[in-house]
């Protein structure tokens, strides 16, 4: 494999592949941050519209008004319209802490009046106590129709503003009342009782004004309301409101996605649609462009050293610390990263598709609890009939079956029930089944009705102002009246039953295979100008129904009807019995059945765990219909009924946080149940608990990938770091000077070949240290004493061994011969002949004592046989007198020696110019005297005068003259080690790179 393919696949393996995996991390990442500020923003926007709900609601407003001057005048005394009031005549009456009228002055019947009344709303329903008769009128003034406005007013509670009709649109001629009780002593300001007409501002004009408030906080708000008059937000063209609104009204959910941003819905009052636009949030170019660069350069760096090692060889810098990192990264670390993105977005998916499976479970829990319904009623027909005696053998009578109707009545909630037989003849007739809860009421102690009361409230039903009489005293002439005639559409009902009946016992008969006997003509009583077309088309639709307990659409709503036809003895129709229920309530029935089956806390079931999950049941349109469980707080269900009534969804899924935990949310509009919202709540933590077993094998396999990497990296690195470490102990020895410390070689290895190599150079390294010992001891050990004279010598070499060589000799004629050589390069080689011209000195010196010039002119012909030009060598000879006054020289290219004064310092420079030892064969050698006259002769090596300072400049002669001085200011006695020491300050830190060596002969001791 060449060196470019090699460069191609690590940098496909080193740095593409990581970084794919990084950007593909990076972008989910930025992708999840994007979706959680979209959503941020789309709460913070939807809090913004609930709040705008209530500034645009006059109503609203008004009562926050009022209720703010209620405890200013509770705190201050003074009482100041609300700017939230409205114009016009009203009424404002303040109560001390008894309830007695402080404020306006009336005239004591009227004030005591009004007092009692009073008294009267601010007390809870379930304490009942019943409006005295003078109470309605004494409040005539106040209320238009106090009768039935003084018990709404009562029952809503105090502290907000209200209005008798519930409508779209709001009459300015109604009035809108509330009240605001803080009971205390009398002598404080504790009520106020408010009733003003109605606010004159038009919806358009208070939505314009919520939208440009809005508009000045940094908000585009636009709105829809009920008579078409619409607005749409700042920013968003017509023609992509009207598209929103229709998407809107045609698919379920509260936000609407366009390309130019989002448009949030909300339900307001009065059935005006709030929308808020929402920009598109702004991206963090600069960040994504910024790591882009940086990634890039990043890159290009990688790659070109990448090329550089694999195609030119160029090595990375780079410490063996940094190198094991690297290793343990791309060992450990990458597997790790690419194991937990792999895990991340498992997870994601993971918990998604639980969050999908728990929402699919609940709605599947619903739609049981839906379709049940219609067992549940086809049950109940079979118990109407088994109670009626159809299956009894012989068949009960028509005045037995009058009879079993009656304790049907009695025992289940039937709204109507009528009994026709086949002349269309009525047998029974009933209807308003409540008028015989009320007698079987008042026959009950009123002690025992109060509790009923309660019950009946808290499931939201709102007495009427005469139903309140069964709970206060017992009416005895209720007991004795005569029971309420049927309105006139039961009256119609009853007919158009009685002109169907025939038909449908003949039809009956017909479907049992019983022939007819024949019968006189009768009168048909289906007069369409009688009956009306809404009783033609349930007498045309109640064929499908005979025998049955099914739902249908009545002229007055939705019932649930069960029609039959009872048979004599020989299986003729003989009577015709509809019993029709309101839907509602018969609904109400099933969901108390169900809940016993399934409680609240545990809708999957008795016996299935208890995970937090729970379900409600809330009805939708009816105030009056129970729901399940009772009790639910209207802050949290409302929401949900509005937007399941706003959308037109059948299902919706959601997620709130109620109570401090957050719930997945499963709205389901029942369709057996169509006056139910029903609701499943499942606790977050359900589906975190089911994700933490895949998020403990998630780990346990990044546990695992860890592990693995770290094994396999321990034993590469357990087999790298061995040796490494024997390596560095011997490095540690061998700089204590031991060189006995060999490595474990392995064979086949990279680092077995270190190891090999590196004993090789230990025994080297020892050989060299003895071939020092052996150099050091051709050196004088010491200081040498001849007559007058003292010669020492100081010699520091940068290897074991080196070229320098110095020497001296006492000759036979009493004479002193002073040596100084310097051998052309290093290491062995030089010391080598450093030793032969030891030998050679040695031998020659006493040969001619009195003639230096004969010493080098025979050590210049050896050198020349000997190794033929392949080494040189400076030197320089002097034979001193041992009175020291005389010296007579020769010079071999060796630098010139120093004539130092002993008093006072001062240095000249012997010239002494010639080619050194072994260079050329026409060299000649001439001998120099010299009178001392007690100075001191100073030798050194060309060393102390080449090496470089750090800026790469020489020492040069006049800045070594300068350190010879200072060395022998400092150190006189021994100024040897003193001038290399201030040689090496001129140089440091640059390391010497050549053997020095300095000889000083001086005069006296």
């Amino acid at each position: 494999m060449s060196p470019r393919q090699k460069w191609v696949l690590a940098s496909l393996a080193l740095w593409a592949l990581p970084a794919v995996f990084f950007w593909i991390a990076f972008w989910q990442w930025e992708e999840s941050r994007q979706q959680a500020a979209q959503a941020r923003a789309i709460a913070d926007l939807t809090a913004f519209l609930d709040r705008a709900r209530v500034a645009g609601d006059p109503l609203w407003q008004a009562s926050v008004g009022w209720s703010r001057a209620f405890a200013r005048w509770v705190r201050t005394g003074r009482l100041r319209r609300p700017a939230a009031g409205w114009p016009g005549q009203g009424h404002v009456i303040l109560f001390d802490g008894q309830g007695r009228v402080r404020f306006p002055r009336l005239p004591p019947a009227q004030q005591d009046a009004i007092e009692r009344f009073f008294a009267w709303i601010r007390r809870p329903a379930w304490s009942y106590e019943p409006l005295p008769p003078e109470g309605f009128a004494e409040a005539a003034p106040l209320l238009p129709e106090p009768a039935r406005d003084a018990v709404k007013l009562r029952t809503r509670g105090g502290g907000r503003l209200w209005l008798s009709p519930v409508t779209g649109h709001i009459p300015v001629s109604l009035p809108v009342a509330g009240f605001w009780w803080q009971p205390g002593p009398a002598a404080e300001r504790a009520g106020l009782l408010v009733v003003l007409p109605a606010f004159p501002e038009r919806p358009t004009e208070a939505w314009q004004r919520v939208v440009k408030g809005a508009a000045q906080a940094g908000r585009q708000l636009g709105f829809v309301l009920p008579g078409g008059n619409a607005q749409a937000p700042a920013g968003v063209p017509s023609d992509t409101w009207l598209a929103a609104l229709e998407r809107y009204r045609r698919e379920p959910g509260h936000v609407v996605h366009l390309a130019s941003g989002s448009l949030v819905f909300r339900e307001a009052p009065q059935g005006v649609l709030l929308a808020g636009f929402l920009p598109p949030l702004p991206r963090r170019d600069g960040l994504t462009v910024g790591l882009a660069a940086g990634f890039l350069a990043l890159s290009l760096l990688a790659l070109a050293r990448l090329h550089a090692f694999y195609v030119r060889g160029v090595p990375f810098r780079l410490s063996l610390g940094g190198k094991l990192l690297v290793l343990l990264g791309l060992g450990v670390g990458f597997p790790l990263v690419l194991a937990a993105t792999v895990g991340a977005t498992f997870l994601r998916e993971k918990e998604a598709a639980l969050v999908e499976e728990a929402h699919r479970a609940a709605r599947s829990f619903l739609e049981k609890v839906d379709t049940g319904f219609e067992a549940f009623a086809a049950h109940r027909g079979l118990v109407y009939a088994r109670r009626l005696g159809e299956h009894r053998r012989p068949p009960p009578s028509l005045d037995q079956v009058v009879a079993l109707a009656q304790s049907l009545l009695e025992r289940f909630v039937i709204l109507e029930a009528v009994l026709i037989d086949a002349s269309s003849r009525v047998l029974l007739a009933d209807a308003e089944p409540w008028l015989r809860l009320y007698r079987r009421l008042v026959l009950t102690p009123l002690p025992r009705r109060r509790p009923l009361l309660a019950e009946w409230m808290a499931m939201g039903w709102v007495p009427l102002p005469q139903e309140w009489d069964l709970f206060g005293p017992d009416p005895q002439e209720y007991r004795k009246g005569p029971p309420r005639s049927t309105f006139n559409y039961f009256k119609r009902l009853v007919k158009a039953l009685q002109s169907a009946a025939p038909d449908l016992i003949a039809y009956a008969n017909t479907l049992r295979g019983v022939a007819m006997p024949p019968t006189e003509p009768r009168r048909d009583l289906s007069l369409e100008g009688f009956l009306g077309e809404e009783f033609s088309r349930l007498l045309r639709g109640m064929r499908p129904y005979l025998f049955h307990c099914r739902a249908m659409e009545a002229p007055m709503g939705a019932v649930m009807l069960c029609a039959t036809v009872l048979a004599d003895a020989q299986g003729m129709g003989q009577a015709t019995l509809v019993f029709t229920h309101h839907l509602g309530h018969f609904q109400a029935d099933y969901l108390r059945a169900v809940f016993r089956r399934y409680p609240p806390d545990r809708p999957a079931g008795v016996d299935a765990p208890a995970d937090g999950s729970a379900w409600k049941a809330l009805a939708l349109q009816n105030v009056e219909l129970p729901s399940f469980p009772p009790g639910e707080p209207v802050a949290v269900t409302m929401p949900w009924r509005e937007e399941m009534r706003a959308t037109g969804a059948t299902v919706r899924t959601l997620e709130r946080r109620l109570a401090g935990r957050d719930y997945l949310v499963t709205l389901y509009r029942g369709t057996q149940l169509r006056d139910y919202l029903l609701v499943h709540l499942t606790p977050r933590e359900a589906v975190t608990a089911r994700l933490a077993a895949f998020q403990q094998r998630i780990w346990g396999m990044l546990a695992g990938t860890s592990l693995i990497g770290l094994v396999l990296t321990g034993l590469f690195l357990g087999r790298l770091l061995i040796p490494l470490n024997a390596i560095a102990q011997g490095i540690r020895a061998l700089r204590r000077g031991q060189a006995t410390h060999p490595l474990p070689a392995h064979d086949g290895d990279e680092l077995g070949l270190l190891c090999g190599e590196y004993n090789q150079t230990l025994d080297l390294l020892r050989e060299m240290e003895i071939a020092a010992v052996v150099q050091r001891q051709l050196l004088p050990p010491g200081p040498v004493r001849c007559g007058a004279l003292t010669a020492m010598g100081v010699n520091r070499m940068t290897q074991a061994v080196g070229g320098d060589y110095f020497d001296f000799q006492v000759l036979p004629n009493g004479h002193l011969a002073v040596i100084m050589g310097d051998v052309s390069g290093h290491g062995v080689s030089a010391a080598l002949v450093t030793a032969m011209a030891k030998a050679a000195f040695t031998l020659l010196c006493p040969r001619y004592p009195d003639h230096p010039a004969g010493v080098f002119d025979e050590m210049h012909r050896a050198l020349l046989d000997l190794l033929g030009k392949r080494k040189m060598m400076t030197c320089w000879l002097g034979y001193f007198d041992p009175a020291g006054t005389v010296l007579r020289y020769v010079n071999a290219g060796q630098t010139f020696p120093l004539l130092i004064e002993e008093r006072t310092g001062e240095i000249k420079e012997v010239a002494c110019p010639s080619r050194p030892l072994g260079i050329t064969r026409t060299a000649a050698y001439q001998a120099a005297t010299l009178e001392l006259a007690g100075r001191a002769v100073l030798l050194y090596s060309d060393c102390l005068l080449e090496t470089q300072d750090a800026s790469g400049q020489e020492v040069g002669f006049d800045r070594f003259k300068r350190a010879v001085q200072a060395a022998w200011r400092r150190c006189p006695e021994a100024p040897l080690p003193a001038i290399l020491e201030e040689v090496e300050a001129i140089t440091r830190p640059v390391p010497w790179t050549d053997d020095a060596t300095v000889v000083l002969v001086r005069p006296g001791a």
